[in-house]
């Protein structure tokens, strides 16, 4: 199968396309309408080939005709995107990886307003949480836009923007999914949406999703004899309620909306550890509001905000970790005579206003914002062991623990013929913003966009921006220190993570119906964030932990402590062959470089202790280079169309994932062990898609995934999922 893999990554290589079908009924996930749609992709309204930088479109039309089971499978399908996670059991974590960056260093907004977990070590969102319920569009913007969007925006950034008027009168979208991915496994789906919509642009919006899925055991078991772990499927609930109230026209834009998001996934205990008794509760509400107001033709403020907040509990129970089955009549009890119990919290407030002019000689826009996150946990541990009884409580509400963002940001995009007439196929976007944070002060970032339009169908384009990556809460104010050394575990001395990023790239339209887009992309991130041990400083590194009575240990921090190196080439290419073909597709290579040097070290943080990367166990006491980026490789994407029918479509697509490492733990690395890495093998599978559309408000879908079951692993010691069969059907009013 990894010959076939290769083959195919040559074919993907060579031929990496995207071909629209008709406005009326497109059956492929489009990078971008070659023609009509418009995106927001610089804060204002432009036609993706006139702006330079590297935009994906992805309407509702296009979303609903898919056949993705999630909102994590449509972009990992996406061009520049690795996501971890969507091939694992449901309710597993979803990450997303833009352009080779780290899972912090890219931004999800809903309706503009940032969505992330300021409870969680990194502040990142888990995509299992948005569904692909109730999107109106989204738009992927890859490279560095910190000037734009503040904090975060270094890898790129997704907004997903939510439905809102629809056409006078009801509108009903009903949905419903059923189908199986391994043995055993099975999922049910319903989505109810609700539009009621009155002649002068007033509109209701109501909705409700649900999931059930029976799922697979989350871990692999690796034991080699008769003697195995009890397999447990590891299920997954979910609950979406939303509501939103709207006026638009011409002239206004004016919304508020609620959602609560409520799942249950139940958890193991780690790679290659079972646990019959462990799950999460998660449980988000999100409020959002905007204002939008046409001054004139040229002349548009915007206000929008919002507040969500984030109530996750995890609870380890005592009882049965597992059973070893000895005989098919006997099994001996695990028991690990624990009870761990978690809840974390998390609020962000966010607020922006915006004043922007448009028209054919200059867009424009200044504005300013401002977000706060705050958090806090309790921590509860019972243990009973052969030592006695063991209780430990911790609780942080006390510590107040917030960040508060304050941002003043202003672009201009100036055409070059309000200088001269001999350049007026030449534009330039400059933008710049300053930025205030409450524990580390100011920071600034900039973007230069020049732009040359050879002609109608062809662009040439260069950018250099700056981005910025605060540290997390959690990694900033941790209280938790260590005995022998009074070390706290979070920093609060700690800075961003600051990116200089540079895109050149070449948009070619070719007869109308075929779009070429190629970019390559260089990106440097300083001061990034790791996390270490730290050990005695007055002991030998080759001596360490060699005795048992010594306590040569000093604690556990995150540093300011490298430099990531990341460069790439993103390729895609769209056409249209007839009224009946359609091809789609794209490629991403890139490799990345993580440096690390001595001088670098906060040795005010760390009291001259040595230090030691959890992530491979090496100790910084000199420069150190590393090749490779964990958990990231280079991908293709291949999808082959074909309409017999007005009323039936078939499609095939073809996912290449190449090579990459992942972590496990070992503890021959230092004295207390880390993480070291294996190589994870590429892998590709196939889907097949059909839909069927019955006058204009019933259609069924049918997929089947991972046509030849094949064998492949995401994360080391997690299952994946199998060949899957799915079938839906939608009805529309």
């Amino acid at each position: 199968m990894k010959g076939t893999a290769v083959k195919i990554h040559v074919l993907l290589f060579s031929l990496s396309v995207f071909i629209p079908l008709s406005s009326q009924e497109q059956d492929s996930i489009s990078n971008y309408s070659i023609d009509e749609v418009i995106i927001s992709g610089k804060r204002i309204e432009m036609n993706p080939i006139d702006i330079g930088r590297s935009v994906s479109i992805l309407t509702q039309e296009e979303i609903n005709n898919s056949v993705y089971n999630n909102l994590g499978e449509l972009l990992a399908h996406q061009g520049g995107i690795n996501l971890i996670g969507n091939c694992q059991n449901p309710g597993a974590l979803q990450r997303i990886y833009m352009r080779g960056t780290n899972s912090n260093q890219s931004l999800v907004l809903i309706d503009g307003i940032r969505i992330t977990d300021p409870a969680s070590v990194e502040n990142t969102i888990d995509l299992s949480e948005v569904s692909l319920s109730n999107i109106q569009r989204i738009e992927i913007v890859r490279g560095s836009h910190s000037t734009y969007y503040g904090n975060s925006a270094i890898g790129g950034v997704i907004n997903i923007y939510t439905r809102n008027r629809e056409n006078p009168g009801l509108n009903v979208d009903a949905f419903m999914k059923t189908g199986t991915f391994g043995k055993n496994a099975y999922e049910f789906t319903q989505n109810l949406f609700l539009n009621y919509t009155l002649n002068n642009g007033l509109y209701f919006n109501g909705e409700l999703f649900n999931s059930s899925i029976n799922g697979l055991d989350a871990v692999i078991d690796t034991t080699a004899s008769d003697t195995k772990f009890n397999i447990d499927n590891d299920d997954f609930q979910k609950r979406d309620i939303a509501g939103k109230i709207g006026y638009k026209n011409s002239r206004w834009d004016i919304y508020m909306s609620f959602k609560n998001i409520n799942q249950i996934t139940d958890l193991d205990d780690g790679a290659f550890r079972n646990d019959n008794n462990h799950n999460s509760e998660l449980n988000r509400n999100m409020i959002s509001y905007g204002l939008s107001y046409n001054l004139s033709e040229l002349i548009n403020l915007n206000f929008l905000g919002g507040y969500t907040s984030i109530d996750r509990i995890t609870t380890d129970d005592s009882s049965i970790v597992d059973q070893l089955e000895i005989t098919e009549q006997t099994a001996i009890e695990i028991y690990d005579h624990q009870y761990v119990k978690n809840n974390y919290t998390g609020n962000v407030y966010n607020n922006e206003v915006q004043l922007s002019f448009t028209s054919k000689y200059l867009n424009a826009f200044i504005g300013g914002d401002i977000y706060k996150e705050t958090m806090s946990a309790d921590y509860y541990l019972y243990s009973n062991s052969q030592y006695g009884i063991f209780e430990s409580e911790e609780n942080l509400d006390t510590l107040n623990l917030y960040g508060l963002y304050k941002g003043l940001f202003a672009h201009i995009d100036i055409k070059g013929s309000n200088i001269s007439k001999y350049l007026k196929n030449f534009s330039l976007a400059l933008g710049g913003r300053f930025n205030n944070h409450s524990n580390y002060g100011n920071n600034y970032s900039y973007e230069i966009n020049p732009l040359y339009k050879i002609n109608n169908n062809s662009i040439l384009y260069f950018s250099f921006a700056t981005g910025f990556n605060s540290p997390s809460l959690y990694r900033l104010y941790y209280p938790s220190e260590y005995y022998a050394s009074s070390i706290s575990k979070g920093n609060p001395n700690m800075e961003p993570e600051i990116s200089e990023s540079w895109e050149f790239g070449v948009k070619q339209k070719i007869s109308g119906n075929t779009l070429l887009c190629i970019s390559f992309f260089n990106t440097r991130i300083r001061n990034s964030i790791e996390y270490v041990y730290l050990w005695d400083k007055n002991i030998g590194i080759d001596t360490l932990g060699n005795d048992f009575m010594r306590d040569d240990h000093k604690g556990d921090t995150y540093l300011n402590l490298g430099t990531q190196n990341i460069r790439g080439v993103e390729l895609s290419y769209s056409t249209k062959l007839g009224d009946k073909f359609a091809i789609s597709g794209n490629i991403t290579l890139f490799n990345g470089i993580l440096e690390y040097d001595q001088s670098m070290i906060d040795t005010t943080h760390t009291s001259g202790h040595h230090v030691q990367l959890f992530n491979s166990g090496e100790f910084i006491n000199n420069e150190l280079k590393k090749s490779g980026l964990l958990r990231r490789s280079n991908t293709s994407n291949l999808t082959l169309s074909y309409r017999p029918a007005e009323i039936l479509t078939l499609s095939t697509s073809i996912r290449y994932v190449g090579p990459r490492s992942d972590v496990y733990y070992d503890s021959n690395l230092g004295p207390w062990g880390a993480l070291g890495m294996l190589n994870v093998d590429d892998y590709t599978f196939i889907d097949f898609n059909s839909r069927i559309r019955f006058q204009n408000n019933f259609t069924i879908y049918f997929k089947i995934e991972n046509i030849f079951d094949v064998d492949y692993s995401e994360i080391l010691g997690y299952t994946t999922k199998g060949r899957g069969l799915f079938l839906s059907l939608r009805y529309t009013y």
